[in-house]
């Protein structure tokens, strides 16, 4: 749509892309990026090839994309709730550390152990369940009228 109306080449239409771009790129944010990312790793390869050079469409790396997510779940998985916000800008790619692996694998370990838990304690609840039976038999309308029959002694 913004290539359509930048082709009409009336004052109108630079107007409108202009703003279509300013807006844009505003709402851009490495969330949006992240969505695009999960929703097929394969197409978002090519979004970046496609806007390449374009300073509105630019999307990050997907080293810049993995280590965003990465944030995002070790905030998920934070034990102590007042802990400080983690900073995800990255300056410079070739600056990155290289204990990257370390981080991820004990951000697996995390996660790991929080799932074990969460099924343990699923286990728990359901056994707990299964020996205490909120539920008394209910007399039905059957019994009350043989119980009322064997009273008056017509049995």
């Amino acid at each position: 749509m913004v290539r359509k109306l930048g082709n009409l080449k009336t004052p109108l239409s630079e107007k409108l892309v202009s703003s279509m771009n300013n807006r844009i790129s505003e709402r851009r944010i490495k969330a949006t990026a992240v969505l695009l990312y999960l929703k097929n790793p394969n197409i978002y390869q090519d979004y970046l090839e496609q806007w390449k050079g374009n300073e509105t469409f630019q999307l990050p790396s997907k080293y810049l994309i993995r280590k965003e997510i990465k944030n995002i779940i070790t905030r998920l998985y934070r034990k102590e709730a007042n802990q400080a916000e983690i900073n995800t800008t990255v300056l410079n790619e070739d600056d990155l550390p290289l204990s990257m692996i370390a981080e991820d694998l004990s951000l697996r370990a995390i996660a790991a152990q929080n799932y074990t838990s969460l099924q343990e304690e699923l286990e728990e609840t359901l056994r707990a369940s299964k020996t205490e039976s909120p539920f008394k038999p209910v007399s039905t309308s059957l019994d009350r009228l043989e119980s009322v029959i064997k009273r008056n002694g017509f049995v």
